[in-house]
């Protein structure tokens, strides 16, 4: 598990990467409340994200600094939709990886059983098809 702690005056915001059942979870707690959870199935994308996440905070910290005359509940939902953004970005960044390879494999392998399917006897009667049980 790792986490990394920020203080912004009297408030802290705590991120969390930590493995969650199969997965990791990445997530960011602020004054208590807990603003984002991201979930990933692959490491080095739950990694990717962490390194992407903490440049965003500082990023927006930069930006849009708190202080007295800020809402800490408008902060807060500011903060989080901000970081949800970036993480469902990132997301589709990856999903457009996984769509290309696996279009790939699938056009791949529709060749490979069309050529398989060549070399059989048209006649057999070794078919199977799927019915319910």
């Amino acid at each position: 598990m790792k986490t990394k702690n920020y203080k912004f005056g009297h408030t802290y915001l705590k991120c969390h990467f930590k493995t969650a059942g199969l997965g990791y979870e990445v997530s960011v707690t602020f004054a208590k409340k807990t603003i984002f959870v991201g979930n990933f199935i692959h490491k080095a994308e739950a990694t990717r994200w962490w390194g992407l996440m903490n440049r965003e905070i500082f990023a927006f910290t930069k930006t849009y600094f708190l202080n007295q005359k800020v809402s800490k509940t408008f902060y807060t939902n500011f903060f989080s939709n901000t970081l949800y953004k970036t993480y469902y970005t990132f997301l589709d960044k990856m999903f457009v990886n996984y769509n290309k390879t696996y279009a790939r494999a699938v056009v791949r392998d529709t060749k490979k059983y069309r050529s398989m399917k060549k070399t059989w006897n048209h006649m057999t009667t070794d078919r199977w098809t799927l019915k319910s049980a």
